[in-house]
């Protein structure tokens, strides 16, 4: 099997359509217009393939001064079936930010997402702070950050 990575590009987050990864949120930023064109123009994301088949995408996004980041990813059914590959994927791309000088990286995940807590704590995320009420509908999610030095 031949794994690849390519740039981030809008149309492949129309891919993403697995509702159990994040209910509702998805479809809020599909609403937003031009929200994965920025995400593209920004060029610190990337989409992964798996012979020609999408896994799923991941980016970063800096803040002005560079030392923080906000990290997001979401993983298609199929990206679940290649679960060391993907987390490699995004290992890689951690390591990437940290040699770009990012010292703080943060990331939201849906409370009751098991499969994301666990993953966090793989890529050496620790959970901060519950955030109430911050998602589609009043959903609530968990603030994890990643911090060097």
């Amino acid at each position: 099997m031949t794994f690849s990575i390519l740039p981030f590009r809008a149309e492949h987050a129309k891919a993403v359509s697995d509702p159990a990864s994040e209910p509702g949120m998805l479809g809020v930023l599909s609403a937003t217009p031009g929200y994965f064109a920025a995400l593209e123009a920004c060029g610190t994301a990337f989409s992964a393939f798996a012979d020609g088949a999408f896994l799923g995408c991941a980016g970063f996004v800096k803040q002005h001064w560079g030392t923080a980041a906000e990290v997001w990813a979401w993983v298609l059914p199929e990206g679940k079936k290649h679960p060391v590959v993907v987390h490699k994927m995004l290992h890689r791309y951690l390591k990437q930010m940290d040699a770009e000088g990012v010292l703080r990286v943060s990331c939201v995940v849906r409370k009751g997402n098991r499969r994301a807590y666990r993953w966090m704590k793989l890529l050496g995320f620790k959970r901060n702070a519950p955030l109430k009420k911050y998602g589609p509908g009043g959903t609530d999610f968990f603030l994890y950050d990643r911090v060097r030095g």
